[in-house]
């Protein structure tokens, strides 16, 4: 059997099979025969409805749309994995000189065999799809009145560039269409004025080093920049400000349960900031400096001393920062709309340590982009991420704090690790070590 079937499934009326008296299976069976292997066969979608109607007598017309496809998709499997093809290839290669009467009993005895096969399949498949069917949302009659329909949550995939994104949304529909379809426009360019620092606390960036610990061990440190985000659709005219919830800040540790061993904050901070006067690759100098403020600043609250390996994970800000997005057009004023595209952001971060024997282990930097699929390491891995943001990350909106309203360029939460103080009460997060 070819697996070449169109995914067009086109429901074949029962009449227009009548032609076929022996049924599609016997005519299958006999295509094979044919055309000399079944290898050259190939059925389509229409085809396999037709099994489906005909041989198993399946009304088609009263079932969902889906649980037809669930039993096209099974025939259309099984049916090519059908243990018995290499016995029938065989039978009929042996005795097809022995007249059609032989040939005619081989055809019998392998229909009955196939369809026992499949309908045993499709049983299978018969008690399964019903409680899959239950679980899609079903669509109210639509002579119901609207005042009566639930409401369903809509979500869409857009794949989109920063800029894009920014200007995706129409603020007010024009023509009935709130999607912006020409290009988008361009912000001021701001990651010239961007450092390591910001970059290196980046939503979806990692960062990855590894170097000389001790005479006989390596340190491996991996920070992850896990932000939670997530995005809506809203309508300003209707909709009250997100609400706010309080973030816990303090660190959670899972720890490996494998060689433990304790080691002090400070001394792991004093050997960055040692490594990057005497660390081999010069080059790398200005990424381990930013990399042990960034430590500096997000460990403050971390015990003092700390077993490893281990993951610590922990909100790096007690509140979630908001924007919107739109793109401005003439407003109509009797509008009943004001759409924007709402993106809070929640900024998490995960950080692993371990010590590992040092054999053979090489002193890298590595950092990774997640969001465009980059790895970036080598001697100049300064300029090539410096280079990346420039092109990549050069539209990006400023962020508002959801408990003060503060609105904060994404340059200044990023260097100082999104932690953030409130100016209408107390501080709400550690201030920024010097």
């Amino acid at each position: 059997m070819g697996d070449k079937c169109s995914n067009d499934a086109v429901l074949v009326q029962l009449e227009k099979m009548k032609k076929h008296s022996d049924g599609p299976l016997i005519e299958l069976l006999k295509s094979l025969i044919t055309n000399d292997g079944k290898k050259t066969t190939v059925l389509t979608n229409s085809q396999i409805l037709n099994i489906l109607q005909i041989e198993f007598d399946m009304d088609l017309k009263k079932l969902h749309d889906l649980e037809v496809d669930i039993y096209l998709n099974v025939v259309k499997k099984y049916l090519k994995d059908w243990p018995e093809w290499n016995v029938f290839d065989k039978a009929v290669t042996d005795l097809k000189e022995k007249g059609d009467d032989v040939i005619k009993d081989i055809i019998k005895t392998h229909y009955v065999n196939l369809k026992m096969y499949l309908r045993c399949i499709l049983g299978i498949a018969q008690e399964l799809a019903p409680n899959v069917i239950k679980k899609i949302p079903q669509k109210q009659n639509q002579s119901q009145s609207t005042d009566t329909i639930d409401e369903e949550n809509l979500v869409m995939e857009v794949e989109a560039t920063r800029s894009q994104l920014n200007n995706f949304i129409l603020r007010y529909p024009v023509n009935d269409n709130i999607f912006n379809l020409e290009s988008a426009s361009t912000l001021n360019n701001n990651s010239n004025w961007l450092s390591l620092g910001s970059i290196l606390n980046w939503t979806g960036i990692k960062f990855e080093i590894k170097f000389k610990w001790s005479n006989n061990q390596c340190l491996v440190l991996k920070y992850d920049n896990n932000h939670k985000v997530k995005m809506n659709l809203v309508n300003k005219k209707l909709l009250m400000p997100p609400p706010d919830s309080k973030l816990d800040i303090e660190w959670q540790v899972k720890l490996e349960q494998s060689n433990l061993m304790k080691i002090s904050k400070s001394s792991l901070l004093h050997r960055f900031k040692q490594y990057n006067s005497t660390g081999k690759c010069i080059k790398w100098r200005p990424l381990i400096r930013s990399a042990y403020k960034t430590l500096k600043h997000i460990t403050q609250n971390m015990p003092s001393n700390i077993e490893i390996p281990a993951y610590f994970r922990r909100n790096l800000s007690e509140h979630s920062f908001v924007r919107y997005m739109y793109q401005n057009v003439p407003e109509d004023s009797s509008a009943l709309y004001d759409l924007q595209l709402e993106e809070i952001i929640s900024p998490q971060c995960q950080l692993n340590i371990s010590l590992l024997p040092d054999v053979g282990i090489e002193e890298t930097v590595t950092i990774i982009c997640e969001f465009c699929q980059m790895t970036y390491t080598g001697q100049n891995i300064v300029k090539q991420i410096e280079n990346h943001f420039k092109i990549s990350h050069s539209n990006e909106l400023d962020w508002k704090c959801m408990f003060c309203s503060k609105t904060i360029p994404v340059s200044t939460l990023t260097e100082k690790s999104w932690q953030h103080t409130c100016d209408c009460t107390e501080s709400l997060s550690q201030s920024v070590p010097s």
